[in-house]
Parts: C-alpha cells; structure tokens; sequence
C-alpha cells in the first residue's frame, strides 16, 4: 500500500514549488540537495577558516602588546624593537636615525639605542621636515590635432613612416574614437 499523501513544498534550494510525497522532504530534486549539502560544507569550512583567522588575529595583537610591554621595559634596544615600539618599517628606522640623530651603540655588528633618548628625541621634535614638492612641468595645452589620413595626404607619406616620424621626434599623439591624432605644433 503507497502513501497518498502529497504535499506542496517550496525547494530550499531553488525555490520552487513542487509536490512532496513526504513530510520530511525538503529539495525538489537530488540536484538541488546535492546542490545545497555542497554549499553548507562550503560554508562549514569558510565558517572554520575565518573563525580561525580571527583567533590568530587576536592572537598577534596579545603578543603585540606583550612584545611592546617587554620593549617598555628595557633600557636598551634592538632595531626591530625600536620600529615596533615606534610603529613604522625597519629600514625608516635607518632614515629616522640619520635624519634625527638618534644616538645609538654597535656592539660587534649589533646596533642597539637607550629606549629613553628615542622617547627625549621624539618629544623634542617642534615640525617635521617635509619633502619639497617637485615644480610641476608647464605643459602646453595642444589644441591642433590631424588625423594620420590628412597627414598622409598632405605629405605623401605611409602610415609606417608617419609613425615612425612621431616616435622618432617624440610628437604627441591621443587616440579619439579609435583614430590616431597626432599633433603638428
């Protein structure tokens, strides 16, 4: 004896109606079910790996504060320990000492700096030195501008020499409406 009962239910995976023939059904077919089990794993494992993302990245900050507590409390310190305990690239650190004249000591090929004279030097710091800004080029607005048909008829010349002739006297060209302009000024 076959169960008569039929059920319309919508797919969860597609969203479509269909007639069930259990109560417990819940796909229109077995390729929305495949469908749908394949996304949940899916989301299981993104689930997981950013959940474990999260976890590293709380992680790094607690030894980040950590390392930072540790290099407050030392009278001397290393490079590396000074861009972190300043927040800024190992190589700025070079730049920084030679621009503000950060004293520091070189034991055999180590060099280490008083944690308390980083701290007096960057307190008396009235203004940063900025770079000068390069003068910005005067560049010449180029209003004439001929096609290389109209120069190639006014001069009896192919496109190839044309070209050539423009790449060799560096004239400016712009392409407009995939045409080649090139300027005769």
């Amino acid at each position: 004896m076959g169960n008569k009962v039929r059920i319309e239910r919508i797919c969860e995976f597609c969203r479509k109606t269909f007639i069930a023939k259990t109560c417990k059904t819940r796909f229109c077919c077995k390729a929305c079910n495949d469908k749908y089990y394949k996304e949940l794993i899916r989301s299981d494992r993104y689930n997981a790996v950013t959940k474990e993302v999260k976890e590293e990245k709380k992680k790094r900050i607690r030894l980040a504060v950590d390392e930072l507590e540790v290099i407050q409390a030392r009278e001397f310190i290393s490079l590396k320990q000074l861009a972190i305990y300043l927040g800024v690239n190992r190589k700025s650190i070079y730049t920084y000492m030679r621009i503000y004249e950060i004293p520091f000591s070189q034991i055999g090929s180590r060099i280490i700096v008083k944690r308390k004279e980083v701290e007096m030097v960057m307190m008396n710091l009235k203004s940063v030195k900025t770079m000068q800004e390069r003068p910005i080029k005067s560049t010449k607005t180029i209003t004439d501008f001929y096609s290389a048909k109209e120069i190639e008829e006014k001069y009896q010349i192919s496109y190839s020499r044309l070209y050539v002739i423009a790449k060799e006297n560096n004239i400016p060209s712009a392409t407009l409406s995939g045409k080649r302009l090139f300027s005769m000024v």
